[in-house]
């Protein structure tokens, strides 16, 4: 078990949370991660709290999440923000992402994608921005999200053939020929 209070904490490298019953209590701290994610916890002591988890990968990669495995939310706001000088892409396995506050796909320099592929997406906000052209990308499965912000001219979403959910706003700034309106829906 980790419990945080609050403060940043850095991780340089993978963050592997190997066991069912292990747990960590995110508080109200700024994590930033620079390698990959893989979490294997149903502990229901497991507390997304009020803070954030920033992944910074040079280069991409696999992410594992435990979608719906927790009692709660993974992580409150999380951000994916490559620190590559060319384009990378986060791609997540086995599992779909679930979070609170607001899931953000964003890169000043190189570009960032995050590939869903056909797993859940379920949270709060999503916001799409960034210099580079930064992007989600999918292929079926189901979104569901409060708002939509697709903030700036070079980023985009790749739709699929799947569902989704938006109960708010949507904001779209994007004029990027990268935007694909698939064959879903969206409600």
């Amino acid at each position: 078990a980790i419990t945080s209070t609050s403060g940043a904490v850095t991780i340089t490298g993978a963050v592997n949370i190997s066991s069912a019953s292990s747990y960590i209590d995110l508080g109200s701290e700024a994590w930033t991660v620079s390698g990959v994610w893989t979490n294997a916890s149903t502990s229901a002591s497991w507390d997304a709290g009020t803070g954030s988890v920033t992944f910074t990968s040079a280069t991409g990669g696999t992410m594992t999440f435990v979608g719906t495995n927790l009692s709660e939310d993974e992580f409150n706001n999380v951000t994916f923000n490559s620190t590559g000088a060319t384009a990378q892409t986060f791609t997540l396995a086995t599992n779909g992402l679930r979070w609170g506050g607001t899931l953000t796909i964003t890169d000043a320099t190189g570009g960032t994608t995050l590939d869903k592929a056909t797993l859940t997406l379920a949270g709060g906000a999503l916001t799409v921005s960034g210099a580079a052209a930064s992007g989600l990308t999918s292929t079926s499965g189901a979104v569901t999200v409060t708002t939509i912000s697709v903030s700036t001219a070079t980023a985009f979403i790749d739709f699929g053939s799947e569902a989704w959910t938006a109960s708010g706003n949507w904001d779209n700034s994007s004029t990027s020929t990268s935007w694909d309106a698939g064959t879903g829906t969206i409600t």
